[in-house]
């Protein structure tokens, strides 16, 4: 799933604020657990016509892919590409693995790399 997360942020650059978060992130800060679902905040809502160059579909079953719209700003703070992924700062992407499933507890939990990269 990494090189898809690359991939779907290579086609959202210069469309929208975005960054990785969650399992996504956490792959890109410490290379630890691979993962099924990845997670971008956006600034705004997608398009129709950016949904559709990003390929998304809706689906009840099977969601691989969360576009999630932030409470405020904030979480765009400090965020950077690491290795071609544009990705929250590595504090916002501890908070959001306490709350998100898919392993995600015990990816935040290893070392502490990810709070403390």
């Amino acid at each position: 799933m990494a090189g898809h997360a690359k991939e779907f942020w290579a086609r959202l650059c210069g469309e929208v604020e975005h960054a990785a978060t969650g399992l996504a992130a956490a792959w890109q800060i410490t290379h630890f657990a691979a993962f099924r679902i990845a997670t971008f905040f956006l600034a705004e809502y997608p398009s129709k016509e950016l949904r559709e160059k990003l390929g998304f579909r809706e689906d009840a079953r099977g969601a691989n892919l969360w576009l999630m719209l932030p409470n405020d700003a904030g979480v765009f703070h400090k965020a950077e590409t690491r290795d071609g992924l544009r990705c929250v700062h590595p504090v916002q992407a501890y908070v959001d693995l306490k709350a998100h499933t898919e392993r995600a507890t015990e990816a935040a939990l290893v070392d502490g790399r990810v709070a403390a990269s």
